[in-house]
């Protein structure tokens, strides 16, 4: 069971904390309020993966936070130094004996906590320094993502490249379907 979810620099959000409820969650809001986004994050945190391709695959500049882009090219251009924009998305799951080896101290809680989770962060590659400064030197507003690294790891500090068997997931969208309402549903048993 996820007992928490935390999204920074994710589309819609800069920093949000989701602590769910033991039974049923439902999320309520206006359209584009980021409720897919919420669903979305979890999904990519839980699988490493996106639209059934891994994330670094996928990845391009409007999953990052806009306003938080906005800022880093504005800071950028009055000279002040700020470092480039990432992504994390941390999901907290319940102590259970079968999610031991996801279990550390690698996470975003302060006071530490070790806890069963994983972690999906984009980051740009220390290895492309260079390649990022010359492109950031060009007159741009987008993010240099082909410069970026999906990192997937467990809380263990352990890197992911396949999804744990003792995490399952299911999204069941809706929207795929002809209709006048839709419901998206994610399920998670660990």
């Amino acid at each position: 069971m996820i007992e928490k979810l935390r999204i920074r620099g994710y589309r819609k959000f800069r920093d949000l904390v989701v602590i769910p409820a033991a039974a049923v969650n439902i999320l309520v809001g206006d359209n584009e309020g980021g409720k897919f986004t919420v669903i979305e994050a979890i999904g990519l945190a839980m699988t490493g993966r996106v639209n059934g391709r891994p994330a670094q695959d996928e990845l391009n500049p409007y999953w990052f936070n806009q306003d938080m882009v906005r800022d880093y090219f504005r800071d950028r251009a009055e000279g002040r130094p700020t470092a480039l924009p990432t992504i994390s998305i941390e999901v907290f799951l319940a102590d259970e004996d079968e999610l031991q080896r996801l279990t550390g101290a690698h996470n975003s809680d302060l006071p530490t906590r070790a806890c069963p989770g994983v972690e999906l962060a984009v980051e740009p590659n220390p290895d492309c320094t260079e390649e990022i400064d010359a492109y950031l030197e060009a007159e741009t507003s987008l993010l240099p993502v082909e410069y970026y690294q999906v990192m997937w790891r467990s809380f263990a500090d352990a890197v992911m490249t396949a999804r744990p068997r003792c995490l399952t997931t299911a999204l069941i969208d809706s929207r795929t379907i002809r209709s006048t309402s839709g419901s998206i549903s994610i399920f998670a048993k660990c």
